[in-house]
């Protein structure tokens, strides 16, 4: 059989058969012998709706905001996104996204108590059409990075995780996202 580890840590080599990173900048180590590498955002793991073509026209104004921090949700700093976005863009439509893993949405409504205008989406199904609909998306740095680059969203990346740190350097780089800094730094609500 063969052997295929999905990477996201990108710390070769790796006793696989195949290797998949869709990291930006990912690089094979140098006198690999066996082991194949499919590195690189053209190699993301993209569900097949994100395969279709986009054509959209990217306005000045943001009318709706996308909170989509991946599969796994923190209520507190899901919420504290939010809560910097409604601050920010008063008028915006806000839909949050609320991951299978992680906080439940009620927990991540209850952390929205006081805050109006916002559409809780449980594990959507659809989670491209959100996107599409969005003018702006404020995301984490993994798998969702990709997808809304596939969806040309325009996005402010939040690293939650050290190995989200190549995708949002990498998309950056690629001038799908800003980066405003990590999840944790004080600071976080003026980078956003």
């Amino acid at each position: 059989g063969l052997l295929v580890i999905l990477d996201d840590a990108g710390r070769y080599p790796l006793p696989a058969g195949l290797v998949v990173n869709p990291a930006p900048g990912a690089a094979e180590p140098p006198g690999e012998n066996g082991t194949r590498y499919l590195l690189g955002p053209r190699f993301a793991l993209l569900r097949r709706e994100f395969a279709d073509p986009v054509t959209r026209e990217i306005g000045e104004q943001v009318g709706r905001l996308l909170l989509i921090l991946g599969g796994t949700t923190r209520a507190s700093l899901i919420a504290a996104l939010a809560r910097i976005a409604r601050r920010t863009l008063p008028a915006a439509v806000l839909d949050l996204v609320v991951g299978p893993v992680g906080d439940d949405a009620s927990r991540v409504v209850g952390a929205l108590s006081g805050l109006d205008g916002v559409s809780v989406h449980a594990a959507p199904e659809d989670v491209r059409s959100l996107m599409l609909e969005a003018d702006l998306a404020v995301t984490a740095g993994g798998v969702t990075v990709f997808e809304l680059a596939a969806t040309g969203t325009p996005a402010v990346g939040v690293e939650l995780a050290p190995n989200q740190r190549p995708n949002l350097a990498g998309m950056a780089e690629a001038g799908t996202l800003l980066v405003a800094g990590r999840g944790t730094e004080a600071g976080l609500d003026e980078a956003v």
